[in-house]
């Protein structure tokens, strides 16, 4: 990787693991990388604030190895649309997060057609826009299985997907648990 105010950089094919570390002082974010290697960022003994940009900034693509997602002292960001998913259908993967606040600018699709399955299991998470835009939707395919599950969380400041008078922010179109949870300030219906 490089630094070019970031605090570190790694390419979309780079593995970065994480753990233990301050990272602060940076004129951007404190930590880009793709998003198969957030599963490796650390949370709980790492500090990423005090940066011009406090995000874990993710740049879009598909997350296909199962782990956890960090819920660190700065927001994740996902920039662009990131699917949960791996083929075949059968092998997908598995991403927890617990506590974390995910700042979107596009979409978080889990599944996808009967080629791909993936699973998330997010609990008191917040699920929200970057910036002052919105984003577009969580979409919990076909393919998930029992095993995802977002409970206890908000999910507040999207819904562009679908067309005019028929726009959402949630879909879920899979198996799995959808309990306890706040959506709101939806662009049009929830």
């Amino acid at each position: 990787g490089y630094s070019d105010g970031y605090g570190v950089y790694a390419d979309s094919a780079s593995a970065v693991a994480l753990t233990g570390v301050t990272i602060t002082g940076n004129d951007a974010y404190p930590v880009v990388v793709g998003v198969d290697s957030l599963v490796d960022i650390d949370g709980d003994t790492s500090t990423y604030s005090g940066n011009g940009q406090d995000y874990l900034y993710v740049r879009s693509g598909t997350a296909s190895t199962s782990g956890t997602w960090p819920a660190a002292d700065v927001p994740i960001y996902l920039s662009g649309g990131v699917y949960i998913r791996d083929y075949p259908a059968s092998s997908g993967p598995l991403i927890e997060v617990d506590g974390a606040e995910i700042q979107l600018d596009s979409y978080l699709t889990v599944g996808g057609s009967s080629l791909y399955s993936g699973d998330l299991v997010a609990t008191n998470t917040t699920f929200t826009r970057h910036g002052t835009g919105t984003w577009t939707c969580l979409t919990l395919s076909s393919s998930t299985t029992s095993a995802t599950a977002i409970t206890d969380s908000l999910i507040e400041h999207g819904g562009t997907c679908g067309s005019a008078g028929s726009r959402y922010m949630v879909s879920l179109g899979g198996a799995g648990e959808f309990n306890g949870n706040a959506v709101e300030n939806a662009f049009e219906y929830g």
